[in-house]
C-alpha cells in the first residue's frame, strides 16, 4: 500500500515538473490550476491507520490462539499458563497504548493521570499475586494464620 502511494506521489510530481518545463517554453500559454489540493500528499495519517490495522490483526490472531488454549485448558488444567497468556495479551495491549501516547497531548492532566494509574495498577496487581501465592505455588489465596 505504501509503495503504491509513493509511486502515485512520484507520478504526480513528475507530471508537475514536466508541466512547469512546458510552461517555461511556452510563456504565452495561459496557466491553469490543479484541482488536487496539496493536503492529499500528506500520507502520515494513512500510515498511522495502516499501522493500527496491522496491530488489530495481530491482536485478533492472538485472540484466536488464546481461544484454542482456552478450549484445551479444561482437559489439561492449564490455569497457570492461561493466566500467563492473558498477561502477555494485556502486555501487547499496553504496548499499543504506549505507541499511541506519542500522538496524545502529554501536557493534559487527565492523560498523565490515566498513564500513572495504569502503571501503578500494573505493578501493584502483580505484587499482589506474588505476595498471596501459597507455599505449594497455588495463588492467589488468603493464608490463614
Amino acid at each position: 500500500m505504501v509503495d503504491m502511494l509513493d509511486k502515485w506521489n512520484t507520478y504526480i510530481l513528475r507530471q508537475h515538473v514536466e508541466k512547469q518545463e512546458r510552461e517555461g517554453e511556452n510563456a504565452l500559454v495561459p496557466k491553469t490550476r490543479s484541482s488536487v489540493s496539496p493536503s492529499c500528499f500528506c500520507f502520515d495519517k494513512v500510515r498511522r491507520v495502516i499501522l493500527r490495522r496491522d496491530i488489530a490483526l495481530k491482536i485478533k490472531d492472538l485472540n484466536g490462539k488464546l481461544s484454542a488454549i482456552d478450549e484445551q485448558r479444561k482437559m489439561y488444567e492449564f490455569q497457570t499458563i492461561f493466566a500467563a497468556m492473558y498477561c502477555i495479551l494485556f502486555g501487547i495491549v499496553a504496548a499499543v497504548g504506549i505507541i499511541s501516547i506519542q500522538f496524545a497531548n502529554n501536557s493534559s492532566l487527565r492523560n498523565i493521570h490515566v498513564l500513572g494509574l495504569s502503571l501503578f495498577l500494573g505493578i501493584s496487581i502483580s505484587q499482589y499475586f506474588v505476595s498471596t501465592t501459597s507455599p505449594n505455588g497455588v495463588g492467589p489465596v488468603k493464608i490463614l494464620k
